[in-house]
This record gives C-alpha cells, sequence and structure tokens, in this order.
C-alpha cells in the first residue's frame, strides 16, 4: 500500500509542476525522455514513514529562476493526506528547538552544494526532530520558451526535478 502511495505522490507532484510549467513534454516526439519517471525502494513496504520534513533543494541549473519552483514544491508536498509533510522554514526552527541545528546547518548545505547527505547527520536529525524522514529536491533543468512571438506572455517552461526521502532505518 505504501509503495503505491508513495509512487502516486510523485507523480501527482510532477504533474503538478508540469501543470504550473506548461506541458511542452506532453507532444511525444522520439527521443525524448518521459514526463515522469519514479524510482521506489525494493523494500518500501518495510518502512512506516508518516511525518516527513523537507528540508532543502538543490538549483543546478545555473538559472537563477529555477528557484521560483521550490514553493510550488513545498505547497504541493504539504497538501499530501497521506503524509505530514512539514516545510523546510518550519522543520529548521524544529530542529533548533531539538538542538540539531548544527547537523541541519550541514546537511543543507551539503545538499545544496554537492547534492550528498550524511548517513549519521540524517539520523541524528531525524532521530532528536521526532520525524520519520526527510525530503530533499534538485531542479536540475530549467528551459523557458517563448511559444507565441506575437502574444505577450505566452511561454512554455520544461523543469527537471529530483526528489529523494531519507528515512532513519534505511
Amino acid at each position: 500500500m505504501f509503495k503505491f502511495t508513495v509512487a502516486g505522490l510523485l507523480i501527482a507532484l510532477s504533474l503538478g509542476l508540469l501543470v504550473l510549467g506548461g506541458c511542452q513534454g506532453s507532444q511525444s516526439s522520439a527521443g525524448r525522455r518521459p514526463l515522469v519517471a519514479v524510482e521506489v525502494a525494493p523494500n518500501i513496504d518495510e518502512y512506516s514513514v508518516e511525518k516527513v520534513g523537507i528540508l532543502t533543494f538543490a538549483n543546478s541549473t545555473g538559472d537563477s529562476r529555477a528557484t521560483q519552483i521550490s514553493r510550488y514544491v513545498d505547497a504541493s508536498l504539504s497538501q499530501s493526506q497521506k503524509f505530514f509533510f512539514t516545510r523546510s522554514e518550519q522543520f529548521l526552527r524544529t530542529a533548533q528547538r531539538s538542538e540539531v541545528e548544527a547537523e541541519h546547518t550541514r546537511l543543507v548545505e551539503s545538499w545544496e552544494k554537492r547534492l550528498t547527505l550524511s548517513r549519521t547527520d540524517v539520523v541524528a536529525l531525524l532521530n532528536a526532530t521526532g520525524y520519520d524522514a526527510l525530503v530533499v529536491y534538485e531542479v536540475n533543468q530549467w528551459k523557458q520558451e517563448k511559444v507565441g512571438l506575437i502574444q505577450e506572455g505566452t511561454s512554455d517552461t520544461t523543469v527537471g526535478l529530483r526528489m529523494e526521502m531519507y528515512a532513519k532505518d534505511g
């Protein structure tokens, strides 16, 4: 049951981002990457994840406009009926109250600079805050094009998004 819920959540989020940013990818053509690709751990049913903190995101596109997608991702995740997602600002406040702000800061800096996380810091942060998992994501593609050259404000945006969830037990 959990496997399909996580996959459904990721698919719904991805489709929501496509609607927000345009649907250029809906036109099929040979050689184009799939619109939505979901990879789920084979043992996902063994995890009991309910409370998830959104840690941070990284923008590896080199385009500062791609940072605007973070508010849409946070809002989409927060609408989940299955999981309780805490936005990144609130997750930071919880880490501060739980006296693991240093671990939180190291994880944020590590993800934003190298797209890696320390297992030790993940476990310490989740244990201290009482969360079951944390989510990080990367905006790895941002392509914006004018669709109609004579129509002002009509554009098409393609967004590449990679999202990872880390639980304290694996």
